[in-house]
């Protein structure tokens, strides 16, 4: 078979992007029969991941029917370097009449199925109005990700098999496809998609940061963007509830729900017991934030009286839900934390509430969707070596969770399936990306989501992210949908975001600011019941006047716009009032920048802690509580709250550890200073985490441990087999005499 060129396959499809932006698509036909397919082998050399080539299992030519053109339906199967990994088995929809383009469809939970082709990708995606991909005259292709079955086996423990769910996968699918359409139709996609959910939505920010050269568009919603910590947060929960009285039961849900709901929802109005303001709802009851925000939820006299309070052990169990997990290393993208969960739906049955009291040693404790995954990632690949680790094994409980102990396996797992910050080789490439979080989400982490879009802003800035990403956030809504409005209508969650995605790469459209999510009929005339502003982040739904069923009832605001909008209303000092809307106005126009914005945020909260200590400037304590919650959500919109380090010393230790990297040392001494300059970094970005005011001197541990540092070079440079040379741990130390010069330390 013809090898074909994939990067003849871009430059082509390039072109094409360039010239015909609003031109209508014209139909290509086949050079080849469908039924002629059966049997086809792709060579390796033709896909750009080890494989032993492929095979078309089968090739059936689907006569056409009332909403779907003629098609060919293939399927086939990817066959691996191991013979004992399993294959990739994939399908192909390609409509006889072909536009030229085609969507890859993600998968979804632990994968091991191949999605229906023929079907729309999802209702988080895509509205009943739009029809299918390949209603429309597109392409559709997926694979089942390499292993057959959404159940848990020990394909897990092969480690071709990992990598092909982890991401090979979207590559190897992709190239055979479009091998298989360049013989049929002499040319591959001139316009490639992604579109995808959950796990599938985790895979298409994975083609957006691996394999950018391959798609000219992809949208994801829900996606699993820290994934590996989606792992361990469960049984974490589970560990921090071993403690006798620590467990909450699901059916204090509605109580903490309720709570929530009237600590931080729509107040009054139609739009009532809805949580619309995500970001502040959510540092209101994070404890990193706002300590003891549960105290009033507190059963009277601590002990556990019923389902309407928590007791004084259970409050704390609260703070673990809502706050960030610290790990005392670094993972990928250096994260050394995993942010608490979002807030509105704490009364679902499917929150994160735990089924049954958790028991240490108990082999079947396993809680939330893919249960049955983590499990077998625990057994096979965090304890591999153990013969006797099977998913029955009585003597394996995932409680055994120890995230120090485990830290090597841990950090290899992030480096798997984590997603990148850097998105740069994407925003190069031209690429679109439209993403879509549910704010109330509890099996997709939604502020891990928003982390990942902060960290994608500090990487590149602001502009050029926004000019290829989309980052839209609907309110109030689970994995799927769940939340409900005042009168217990299902709030809409349907966003188009297949057909903005068309527009903005084909016709050079731009999604709007603020989309409608819809609540639409499934068959004509698609009349939509239900619609509301899907706001761009960090923007949120403002309820202003009419009928809360109606998009045109909302406005889409910002907390910097909130902090812009409170000032005033106290009797401030003259020039006070000026100097709080200059702080403001500092931090919009920093926004291209996450440091300077960051440093703009502090400026303003000492300004109002300082005013609000200060008798005579006029702020109520009142007001300044209100403003400083503001200003919390304002630090998570731009980035600034979340342990990463982003100031002047905290990124010379950075740059130091990245010298390390260059440097023909032995692993383990290198590894081990290096992780050491990695704690001091974060050590600092941690303390500024949990300050709301200007950022302060380091304290004496911190001097201490770069004194330390300095002392490990000149060690390292020493060893006989240190491989670091006398010139090299000089200037490793004038790099540490420089950090310890801007934080302040006296040596």
């Amino acid at each position: 078979m013809r090898r074909v060129s994939l990067i003849g396959c871009v430059v082509s499809g390039l072109l094409w992007l360039a010239g015909t932006a609003g031109v209508a698509n014209a139909s290509t036909m086949p050079r080849v029969s469908c039924s002629s397919l059966t049997g086809q082998a792709i060579q390796a050399a033709d896909i750009g991941l080890p494989t032993t080539g492929a095979t078309v299992t089968s090739a059936t030519l689907v006569p056409a029917s009332s909403t779907l053109p003629e098609y060919c339906a293939i399927l086939g199967a990817i066959h691996p370097v191991d013979p004992t990994a399993p294959d990739i088995d994939f399908g192909v929809d390609i409509p006889t009449a072909w536009n030229g383009m085609s969507w890859q469809y993600g998968g979804g939970g632990n994968d091991g199925v191949i999605r229906d082709l023929t079907a729309a990708s999802n209702p988080n995606t895509n509205v009943p109005s739009d029809p299918p991909p390949l209603a429309q005259g597109y392409a559709t292709y997926g694979s089942d990700s390499g292993h057959q079955g959404v159940a848990a086996t020990s394909w897990e423990a092969n480690q071709e098999a990992w990598m092909n769910f982890a991401y090979e996968q979207i590559k190897k699918t992709h190239d055979v496809t479009m091998d298989l359409m360049h013989l049929m139709y002499g040319q591959a996609a001139k316009a490639n998609y992604w579109i995808g959910t959950s796990q599938g939505g985790r895979e298409g920010l994975e083609a957006v940061t691996r394999y950018p050269q391959d798609y000219q568009g992809v949208a994801v919603s829900v996606p699993l963007a820290y994934f590996s910590d989606l792992f361990f947060n469960p049984p974490y929960l589970g560990v921090k509830q071993l403690a006798p009285g620590s467990w909450i039961p699901s059916t204090k849900g509605p109580a903490v729900g309720n709570y929530v709901l009237n600590k931080c929802g729509d107040a009054a109005g139609p739009d009532a017991g809805v949580v619309n303001n995500y970001l502040e709802c959510d540092v209101q009851v994070d404890p990193t934030d706002t300590p003891n925000a549960f105290a009033n939820l507190e059963c009277p006299g601590g002990a556990d009286t019923g389902d309407n309070c928590l007791s004084a052990a259970q409050l704390p169990t609260l703070g673990y839900m809502y706050g960030p997990i610290k790990y005392n290393y670094r993972l990928a993208n250096h994260e050394h934390m995993y942010p608490g969960w979002g807030t509105g739906l704490e009364g679902s049955p499917g929150w994160l509430w735990s089924t049954a009291q958790p028991v240490a040693g108990d082999p079947t404790y396993g809680q939330g969707p893919g249960a049955s995954a983590v499990k077998a990632y625990f057994c096979f690949r965090l304890v591999a070596g153990d013969s006797n680790c099977t998913l029955s094994d009585p003597s394996f409980s995932m409680l055994s969770l120890n995230l120090d102990a485990w830290r090597q396996q841990i950090q290899t797992l992030s480096n798997e399936v984590d997603v990148s910050e850097d998105i740069s080789r994407w925003i190069a490439h031209g690429g679109k990306l439209i993403m879509i979080t549910h704010a109330s989400d509890a099996i997709s982490n939604p502020r891990a989501q928003m982390m990942l879009y902060d960290r994608w802003v500090a990487h590149d800035g602001r502009n050029q992210v926004n000019q290829h990403v989309r980052y839209y956030v609907v309110p109030n809504q689970g994995h799927g949908a769940a939340g409900t409005d005042a009168t217990g209508t299902p709030l809409p969650v349907s966003v188009d975001a297949q057909g903005m995605l068309q527009n903005w790469v084909e016709h050079g459209v731009t999604p709007p600011a603020a989309p409608d999510a819809v609540t639409e009929s499934p068959t004509a005339p698609y009349t939509v019941s239900y619609s509301k502003p899907a706001c761009l982040f960090p923007g949120y739904p403002k309820y202003v006047a009419g009928p809360i069923t109606s998009a045109s009832s909302y406005t889409c605001t910002t907390p910097l716009n909130d902090l812009a909008a409170q000032i005033g209303g106290d009797r401030l000092r003259r020039g006070m009032t000026q100097l709080l809307q200059d702080r403001v106005q500092d931090i919009s126009r920093s926004l291209e920048n996450t440091r300077e914005a960051c440093e703009a945020v502090n400026r303003l909260s000492a300004t109002v802690l300082d005013s609000a200590i200060d008798e005579n400037a006029g702020l109520s304590i009142a007001h300044a509580k209100a403003l400083i919650t503001t200003i919390s959500a304002e630090k998570w919109a731009v980035g600034c709250l979340k342990a990463h380090p982003t100031d002047a010393g905290e990124q010379q230790l950075l740059s130091l550890a990245d010298t390390l990297d260059g440097l023909n040392l032995n692993r383990q001494p290198a590894e081990a200073l290096r992780d050491s300059l990695h704690d001091v970094a974060f050590g600092l970005a941690n303390t500024r985490y949990t300050q709301l005011g200007p950022e302060r001197r380091p304290g004496a541990d911190t001097c201490t441990a770069l004194t330390r540092i300095a002392s490990e070079i000149s060690a390292l440079s020493q060893r006989r087999h240190g491989g670091l040379t006398a010139a090299q741990a000089a200037a490793l130390q004038s790099g540490v005499s420089d950090v310890q010069s801007t934080l302040g330390c006296s040596g």
